[in-house]
C-alpha cells in the first residue's frame, strides 16, 4: 500500500475523533461546521494525491486475511475520479453549511468522514470479501446518519433489512464461488449465470430499484451533509456493478436487469410527478435519473461510462438540492442550479446524455415507451422543482458567508465540468467488444438524439399544461399507495413484532417470576418418571 493511502486513513480517523471530542465540550460546538469543512478539505486533497492505478494489500507487513481471502484494494482511473467527486461534493456541502445560519446536527462531521472513508473502501475493493467488509461498516454508519437526519426508526430498520438482504446475496455468491473453486479477485473471476444473477440482484437492491426504493428524511435540510450520506446510500451497489461490468471477457449481463431498470424508472417518474412539497419531487426525479444511468450502463456494458455518469449525477444533483431557489432579483445565486440541470438532462458533453440516448434507442418498443414516459415525468419533476421561489433573501448579507458559499458551489461546479470532459468520447474507448453498428445505434444515432430531444420537449409541455395530470394522479393516490408496497412492508414488520412479542412473553414466563414454579414442575415430572420405573 502506498504511504499516501495510509496517511489518508490516519488523517480521516484523526479528523473524525477530533470532531467527536468537540461534541463533549459545549463551548467549542460552534466550531463544528468550520472544522468539519477543513477536515474534509484535507481528506479530499489526500485522496487526490493517490495514484490512479494500482493494487495493494491493506496490511503493510503481511496479507490480512478473512476466511482465507485477502482484503485487497484495486484502483483504476475511473474509480479514482469518482472518489475525487465524492470528496469534493461532501466538502462543498460542508462549506455551504458553514454559510448557513442554523446549527449543525450532532455527530455530523464524524459520520460524514467515516462514511466517506468506507465508500472509498467499497469503490476500491478488489475482492468479494473486501466488498462485504465495506458494506457491513457502511450499513452501520448509514443507519446512524439516517436516524440523526430525521428518518423514521421503523423505516430505517426496514431499509437496513433490505441492505442485509443484498449482503446475504453477496455472501451466498461468495460461498458458491468458493465451492466452485473460482477466484475471489474481480479481474480473475469467472462466474456462472446463477452466481452472476445473485451478484446483479445484490447490486440493484442496493441501488434502490423498485420496490426497494429509497426513503426520504422528514427533516430534510437541517443537515446538508447527513442528507447526502442518506441519499448516496446506493454507492456500494454502484461499486459492485462496476466490478461486474469491468471484468475482462465477461458475458453481457442478464437482460432482466434492463427491464427491471425501465420499470423502476417509470415508477419513480410517476411518484416524482405526483409528489407534493418542494423537495420530494426533485428527490424522486434524482433517484429515477440514477436508475436510468445504471440501466444504460447495464445495457451497453460500459463500466467507465457508469462511474462518470454517477459522478455527474452526484455533483449535479447535490447542486440542485443545495441551491436556495429561483430569485429573479439575485440570479447570480441560482444560476449554478440551472447548469446542474443541463448536465442532468444530458446536454453535451454530459455522459448522462449518452447513456440516456442509448437506453431509449436500444430498448424494445414496449421498454422504449416506458422509458420515454418515465423520462418525461422525471424531467418535468426536475423543472418543477428548480422553478420553486427562494425562501427569504437568496443572498448572504455577510461577506464571509458569501465566500464560504461560493467556495462550496465553485468546488462542485468544477468537478462537474471536469467530469464531463474526462468521460470517454465514445463507447469504443471503454467497450471494444461492441461493433460499429451497435455504437452508432446506441450512442451517436439520430434516433437516440431525436428521442432524447422529444422527451425533453414533452417534459416542458407537461410542466406548462400538465396540472390536470397531477390532479388525476392525486385521485389515484390510493392505487399508487397499493403499488408502493409500503403497506406490505409495514404489515410484515408489525407481524414480526407481534411474533417477537409472543416469544418475549414466553421467555418472561419461563425465565421471570415463574421460573421457580417451572423448576418445581420439571422436578416433579422427573420424580414421577423415576417412581414409575
Amino acid at each position: 500500500m502506498p504511504y499516501t493511502y495510509a496517511y489518508l486513513l490516519y488523517t480521516g480517523l484523526a479528523g473524525s475523533l477530533m470532531l467527536l471530542s468537540i461534541e463533549l465540550i459545549p463551548r467549542l460546538r460552534v466550531l463544528r461546521k468550520p472544522l468539519a469543512a477543513i477536515s474534509l478539505t484535507i481528506v479530499t486533497v489526500l485522496w487526490a494525491l493517490q495514484p490512479q492505478t494500482g493494487r495493494w494489500v491493506v496490511s503493510m507487513w503481511a496479507p490480512m486475511n478473512i476466511l482465507g481471502e485477502q482484503i485487497l484494494l484495486d484502483m483504476t482511473p475511473a474509480v479514482w475520479w469518482l472518489g475525487v467527486v465524492l470528496a469534493a461534493v461532501f466538502t462543498g456541502a460542508a462549506w455551504i453549511e458553514v454559510a448557513e445560519r442554523h446549527p449543525t446536527l450532532p455527530l455530523t462531521g464524524t459520520l460524514v468522514i467515516i462514511a466517506l472513508l468506507v465508500m472509498w473502501q467499497s469503490l476500491t475493493g478488489g475482492t468479494l470479501m473486501t466488498t462485504l467488509a465495506a458494506w457491513a461498516i457502511f450499513d452501520l454508519v448509514w443507519g446512524v446518519a439516517a436516524l440523526i437526519a430525521g428518518a423514521d426508526g421503523e423505516q430505517i430498520t426496514f431499509s437496513l433489512a433490505l441492505h442485509g438482504l443484498s449482503s446475504l446475496l453477496l455472501w451466498g455468491s461468495a460461498l458458491l464461488l468458493r465451492q466452485s473453486g473460482d477466484s475471489p479477485l474481480w479481474w480473475l473471476m469467472q462466474t456462472s449465470r446463477p452466481i452472476e444473477a445473485l451478484l446483479l440482484s445484490a447490486a440493484l437492491i442496493r441501488v434502490g430499484f423498485y420496490p426497494f426504493h429509497i426513503l426520504f428524511p422528514r427533516r430534510l435540510g437541517e443537515s446538508r451533509m447527513l442528507d447526502m450520506v442518506h441519499s448516496i446510500g446506493a454507492m456500494p451497489g454502484i461499486a459492485l456493478l462496476y466490478r461486474l461490468l469491468a471484468r475482462p471477457n465477461v458475458l453481457p449481463l442478464p437482460r432482466w436487469g434492463m427491464w427491471w431498470g425501465v420499470l423502476s424508472l417509470f415508477w419513480c417518474g410517476l411518484m416524482g410527478w405526483s409528489a407534493r412539497g418542494k423537495q420530494r419531487p426533485m428527490l424522486w426525479a434524482g433517484h429515477a435519473l440514477l436508475i436510468a444511468i445504471v440501466t444504460g450502463a447495464i445495457l451497453l456494458g460500459a463500466p467507465a461510462f457508469l462511474l462518470h455518469g454517477v459522478a455527474t449525477w452526484i455533483a449535479a444533483g447535490t447542486l440542485l438540492v443545495l441551491m436556495r431557489g429561483r430569485a429573479p432579483q439575485a440570479i447570480a445565486w441560482s444560476w449554478p442550479a440551472w447548469i446542474a440541470l443541463l448536465f442532468l438532462v444530458g446536454a453535451p458533453p454530459s455522459p448522462v446524455g449518452t447513456l440516456h440516448r442509448a437506453l431509449l434507442a436500444t430498448m424494445p418498443w414496449l421498454g422504449a415507451i416506458l422509458a420515454i414516459v418515465g423520462s418525461t415525468l422525471v424531467f418535468a419533476s426536475l423543472l418543477r422543482g428548480i422553478r420553486r421561489p427562494a425562501l427569504g433573501d437568496p443572498a448572504f448579507p455577510q461577506m464571509w458567508r458569501r465566500v464560504s458559499f461560493l467556495i462550496g458551489t465553485g468546488l462542485m461546479l468544477t468537478v462537474l465540468v471536469i467530469t464531463a470532459f474526462r468521460s470517454p468520447v465514445s463507447l469504443a474507448d471503454v467497450s471494444p467488444d461492441h461493433n460499429e453498428a451497435e455504437l452508432m445505434r446506441a450512442g451517436a444515432s439520430w434516433l437516440g438524439l431525436g428521442l432524447g430531444m422529444s422527451t425533453l420537449l414533452s417534459s416542458v409541455l407537461l410542466l406548462r399544461w400538465g396540472t390536470v395530470t397531477r390532479e388525476w394522479l392525486h385521485y389515484g393516490e390510493p392505487f399508487l399507495e397499493i403499488l408502493n408496497l409500503q403497506w406490505l412492508y409495514q404489515s410484515m414488520w408489525r407481524g414480526a413484532d407481534h411474533l417477537l412479542a409472543v416469544l418475549r412473553i414466553t421467555v418472561e414466563v419461563i425465565e421471570g417470576s415463574g421460573a421457580v414454579l417451572w423448576s418445581l414442575l420439571i422436578l416433579l415430572l422427573t420424580l414421577l418418571v423415576i417412581v414409575s420405573r
